[in-house]
């Protein structure tokens, strides 16, 4: 069991995340997405909260509905991209070994039936995350979604 009161996230003691968790099991929302996200991967920036979060979120990203599961394999994606991150969790990769092998298996079969560009390229993010090429960040996404990218001329 996760003692949330001894972890913290961008905004200090992650106790509140449980109800959180909580209320998006039971009534998912944006707004309730957006404020996991916010104090999980706040700007790409991690805390030993985030990983701890990953486990609820690998079980969320297996269930049946489509738009839970996407939202919580973007979110696990960008926890994981942050792991290189200082943050005092030790190795978050081998701590959390089978959870990034289920988030894995997970954006693999939801890329397969993805229909929505935008929605593909965000999928394509994650999996390049849970597979530790963490390079990309959000800059991938970014790109394809507003087709454009911003490069160095090397002349």
């Amino acid at each position: 069991m996760t003692d949330w009161t001894q972890l913290s996230h961008a905004y200090g003691s992650a106790e509140d995340i449980p109800v959180l968790l909580d209320q998006i099991a039971s009534e998912p929302s944006p707004e309730r997405w957006n404020d996991l996200w916010s104090a999980l991967c706040h700007q790409g920036s991690v805390c030993s909260a985030s990983f701890a979060a990953l486990p609820w979120l690998a079980d969320i990203a297996g269930r049946d509905d489509r738009e839970q599961a996407v939202s919580a394999l973007n979110l696990a994606g960008a926890i994981l991209a942050g792991s290189d991150q200082p943050h005092g969790a030790g190795d978050v990769r081998a701590q959390h070994a089978a959870e990034v092998e289920t988030l894995l298996a997970v954006v693999n079969e939801h890329l397969r039936t993805s229909s929505d560009r935008n929605e593909y390229a965000y999928l394509l993010e994650s999996m390049l995350s849970f597979e530790g090429v963490v390079g990309w960040g959000e800059d991938l996404a970014w790109g394809l979604v507003n087709e454009e990218y911003e490069v160095s001329c090397p002349g």
